[in-house]
């Protein structure tokens, strides 16, 4: 008898549910469709991820990666003295003719 270990307890393999409920034991499938998006490279209109790819590809050029982390690793921006700034600007602009 096989036994597999599910939500904290080991459980008899045929009566133990699927990992992923939602998706079942079917195959899981990547669309080849995306949301539109400009090639930077050349300016065209892709929804095909291998229309995309292959573009490049073509043109020499390679995707190096899709790493979000740099946008995590920027500065903040906090604001000092606005209200200071703010009221120099209004001055300088009643002064104008």
């Amino acid at each position: 008898m096989r036994y597999l270990w599910r939500d904290g307890d080991w459980v008899e393999a045929s009566k133990a549910a699927p990992r992923n409920p939602v998706h079942g034991r079917g195959p899981m499938l990547i669309r080849d469709q995306m949301a539109p998006i400009r090639s930077m490279a050349d300016g065209r209109m892709f929804d095909s991820k291998r229309g995309y790819y292959r573009s490049l590809k073509e043109q020499g050029r390679e995707i190096v990666g899709d790493d979000y982390a740099w946008t995590q690793q920027q500065p903040t921006y906090e604001p000092q003295d606005v209200g200071r700034d703010i009221k120099r600007a209004i001055e300088e602009l009643e002064g104008q003719p």
